[in-house]
């Protein structure tokens, strides 16, 4: 638990418990509310992803921050096809190359037989179905890089084509599959 007196009668706590954070402010009148809130925001966002890779070494370090960096492409494109982000296709391309680049065996040979040091999150199930999840790395790289074509074929357009849309789908299911075979579920 981290306390931190902002100024009186200002407490911010922050609990972790590795997926759960919970924040209560107590703000003075004439704090200004909305940089309290960016700040607090900011300050679970980082400190999330401090407790989540604190501890890891070698590889499971690397393959965290490589799963780190997939994660945060997906959440831009994400934002990009639910509308919340308007369409951008370099911006698509850019981020879709970028989870092409670190998918596929770049991303299997993160994974040697055995490496379940804590805090991976990796399950022993990857090992006993190898073939599968080896599969799954080409298949993500595969659909990252049709994706890419795809918006680069788009040009200027400001809204993704079904193409765009689909390969996007089979990209987020992919990433969904693994997780669900291969990653330790969250409580």
């Amino acid at each position: 638990m981290i306390n931190c007196l902002f100024r009186p009668k200002t407490l911010v706590t922050i609990q972790n418990s590795g997926e759960r954070e919970q924040l209560m402010r107590f703000l003075t009148p004439g704090w200004n509310r909305p940089l309290a809130a960016i700040f607090a925001i900011a300050l679970i966002t980082a400190s999330a992803g401090v407790f989540a890779h604190q501890g890891a070494t070698g590889i499971v370090k690397e393959r965290m921050d490589l799963m780190k960096a997939v994660g945060a492409s997906m959440k831009t494109l994400g934002s990009v096809f639910k509308g919340e982000t308007s369409y951008d296709p370099a911006l698509v391309a850019r981020e879709a190359q970028a989870i092409a680049a670190l998918s596929g065996a770049k991303m299997a040979t993160l994974f040697p037989d055995g490496s379940l040091d804590k805090p991976s999150e990796a399950l022993p199930a990857i090992w006993q179905d190898w073939a599968q999840f080896e599969r799954l790395t080409v298949e993500l790289q595969t659909h990252a890089a049709d994706l890419a074509g795809a918006a680069q074929a788009a040009g200027g357009s400001d809204q993704p084509d079904t193409e765009s849309k689909l390969l996007f789908g089979k990209l987020a299911k992919n990433c969904s599959q693994c997780h669900e075979l291969y990653r330790m579920k969250k409580h």
